[in-house]
């Protein structure tokens, strides 16, 4: 499994020697087998590795700034498998899920006008609603 690269959105690829792996054991119920083996795999990998220029870096770090340490680090956990070669090939997988996600550049918003058929029907909305309170004014205006 060592030596293959890592493939990223955007056609990249990421050299497995840039990825540190480590394996703990597995929280949950599964019996003797969780409670002897190191099946949960954690994934890391340092943003200035990944290769993607300086801008798409910054938006990485503005967007999965909850899942990258004090060392600038990308953190991926797996742990649904119960073998350790399972674990790892999905946290590659969510890896690149989380990247080419984050990657994802917003279509600005463009505005525009309601309709008038919108506006008809918010007008047909709010008029039941304003029935109770013009029956609760005073009859004669403001006499008071």
């Amino acid at each position: 499994m060592s030596g293959a690269d890592i493939p990223l959105p955007g056609g990249q690829r990421l050299p497995r020697d840039a990825v540190e792996f480590r394996a703990a054991r597995s929280g949950g119920p599964g019996g003797q087998h969780v409670n002897t083996s190191s099946t949960k795999v954690e994934l890391r990998v340092r943003i200035d590795d990944l290769p993607y220029d300086e801008a798409e870096k910054a938006r990485l770090r503005e967007r999965l700034g909850g899942r990258i340490g004090a060392d600038d680090a990308l953190r991926v956990t797996a742990s649904n498998e119960r073998s350790q070669r399972q674990n790892r090939s999905q946290a590659e997988e969510r890896l690149a899920a989380l990247i080419g996600a984050a990657l994802l550049v917003d279509r600005p918003r463009r505005a525009t006008a309601p309709s008038p058929g919108e506006r008809r029907r918010r007008g047909e909305a709010q008029a039941p609603q304003s029935d109770p309170q013009r029956a609760r004014r005073p009859v004669g205006g403001a006499d008071d």
